[in-house]
């Protein structure tokens, strides 16, 4: 069957399976990595995990240059999708006062070999990730203005987690269709 084969046939399973492809909501620390630390300061990602794709993907580069670049974009895509719905959802909830569309512009997607991650906060929008809450509902407090003197409580609006359950079969499908597609072309090349 060969390499391309041997990968595709545990490949299906692994995408909608529970282990570990869509891990969910991390901290990030300064440098963007996971990581604890003081979430108001910090941004939070979705990672998706197509390391199962690895030795698939770099069969494909080994066999068509052309088709793994199509793969790659295709695979970006998927992230691409997961940002989208995530900006959806930040933007849904009111906000009143400059810079109240700040949480959507800071959300990006991140490509570290077959690793993606849908990122939000950051310094351009610290209040991002206390107001996704870790993804649950509920409240949390926060300093007016910076003033340590006066808190309030706030209600969480959560976006990032639900915004992958949103896409989660489309992401699915798109990932099984990209590499029914790259196979598909390298099979006919």
């Amino acid at each position: 069957m060969g390499m391309i084969g041997e990968d595709l046939s545990g490949l299906i399973g692994d995408l909608g399976g529970d282990d570990g492809d869509l891990e969910g909501i991390d901290n990030l620390d300064d440098e963007g990595g996971s990581g604890g630390g003081n979430q108001q300061q910090q941004g939070i990602s979705i990672r998706i995990d197509t390391t199962p794709l690895r030795h698939l993907a770099s069969d494909i580069r080994k066999l068509s240059p052309e088709v793994s670049r199509e793969f790659n974009r295709e695979l970006r895509g998927i992230g691409d999708l997961v940002a989208d719905a995530a900006r959806k959802r930040a933007s849904s909830f009111q906000r009143v006062g400059m810079g109240t569309d700040r949480i959507e512009q800071s959300i990006k997607v991140r490509r570290s070999g077959m690793s993606l991650r849908v990122i939000a906060g950051g310094d351009g929008a610290p209040e991002a990730a206390p107001i996704d809450h870790g993804g649950n509902p509920g409240s949390f407090r926060h300093p007016v203005f910076g003033n340590q003197d006066v808190w309030v409580g706030q209600v969480a609006h959560p976006f990032m987690e639900p915004a992958l359950e949103d896409v989660s079969d489309e992401l699915e499908g798109r990932m099984v269709a990209a590499v029914d597609r790259a196979l598909r072309a390298v099979g006919s090349s």
